[in-house]
């Protein structure tokens, strides 16, 4: 209990330093929370999604915006009050309590499965919109909380698209299973286990290992003695890349597959090397080239910032645009107009049109199969959302 006061001392101190108050009095400061890794093994993959998000927030306040910054009269300017999470479920609450006490209008976050089906009915209960850039387990928009969105598509739909690829366009044939035991993990190695007993191609073998060790040489064994072809892996980005150099240094021929982890990235390439060569990542959204948009998006963060660009940073980018977008329509702060402002808005974001249905799932999301070939991640497949 000490520690989680003293940690609160810490957030309070932290959004006071990034939210110094306006000095016109016609002017309202309007906060947006944002919560992620910020420090620890996805430290990279925060700090993209950070800098996604306070570059939307920067341009949102430039000159050519002041005409669209005004909310009842009053000249706005937005501020990103970002918190450290650690990606870790506990700290999430921490965080996620704090934002509620405070004077934020929103939250982008959290970025993973787990951190988001923690806090979801902590926001809701003060109804407060938060805006995932990443969280694809579907129970996350399940759960009947208002106040809940995200602006990639589900798991459930990834996964239904990527295994008739796989035993089609691939021709897998003898295919295993790694999961780390993260409610992430192990929720999208679940949905790809059940969708290739629907398509009448079970696993050959499914293992399961922590979501923080980067010893894989058990596992690995048992896969190389089994002469599997394809190896799905159920886990972040960062482990990923582990067990690529793992599977290298052990000469495991088998394909590593991971779906909707934000792997197919800077970070990715730079942590596995050549061991890279040949992984398939599935993610949301089509290939950067065919964004509306991402050729300024990628000029702007690289300017500003040094840090890798994963599949999510533009998602972040979106989702911190489109709340700022329905600050705008709302003509309010208030919490509660906000959130039904977000439930009936159309948004044109980099990553495509953002729209919501009723439980706060994106309209219509897209995927795209990317494979690394030369050390750069190709595009090699778009697939329509499945209906699952």
């Amino acid at each position: 209990m000490n520690r989680a006061r003293c940690y609160l001392k810490v957030l309070s101190l932290a959004l006071a330093l990034a939210a110094p108050l306006s000095k016109a009095e016609d002017s309202v400061v309007v906060q947006i929370g944002f919560s992620g890794p910020l420090s620890g093994m996805s430290e990279a993959y925060g700090r993209s999604l950070f800098h996604a998000a306070q570059l939307a927030v920067d341009q949102a306040n430039s000159p050519a915006n002041a005409p669209l910054n005004v909310i009842d009269g009053k000249s706005v300017r937005f501020v990103l009050a970002a918190l450290d999470d650690k990606q870790d479920m506990n700290m999430s609450i921490l965080v996620a309590k704090y934002f509620v006490q405070s004077g934020v209008v929103g939250v982008i976050g959290n970025t993973n499965t787990t951190n988001s089906l923690a806090t979801s009915a902590i926001f809701d209960e003060a109804h407060l919109a938060h805006i995932s850039p990443a969280s694809s387990g579907r129970n996350y928009t399940r759960m009947g909380h208002r106040s809940a969105f995200r602006v990639v598509g589900h798991d459930e739909q990834a996964i239904y698209s990527l295994v008739p690829y796989l035993l089609g366009d691939m021709h897998a044939k003898k295919i295993a299973i790694i999961s780390n035991e993260t409610l992430f993990g192990m929720g999208i190695s679940g949905k790809f286990e059940k969708a290739l007993q629907d398509f009448q191609k079970p696993a050959f073998m499914r293992e399961n290992i922590s979501g923080r060790t980067y010893d894989f040489n058990a596992v690995l064994d048992h896969i190389q003695e089994a002469g599997v072809d394809y190896l799905f892996f159920g886990g972040n980005a960062e482990q990923a890349a582990m067990l690529a150099r793992s599977m290298q240094r052990k000469g495991v021929t088998a394909r590593l597959i991971s779906a909707m982890a934000g792997t197919a990235g800077d970070n990715f390439l730079k942590v596995a090397g050549t061991a890279s060569e040949g992984v398939i990542a599935l993610e949301y959204g089509v290939p950067p080239d065919k964004m509306t948009g991402w050729k300024k998006f990628y000029s702007s963060f690289n300017t500003a910032y040094a840090d890798g660009i994963n599949p999510f940073t533009v998602c972040s980018y979106d989702a911190t645009n489109l709340l700022i977008e329905a600050v705008r329509e709302a003509n309010s702060t208030d919490r509660k107009k906000i959130v039904e402002q977000l439930h009936n808005i159309k948004y044109k974001g980099v990553s495509g049109n953002i729209s919501f249905d009723e439980t706060g799932d994106l309209l219509s999301p897209t995927f795209t199969v990317y494979q690394v070939s030369n050390l750069k991640w190709q595009p090699i497949k778009v697939l329509q959302t499945s209906k699952h």
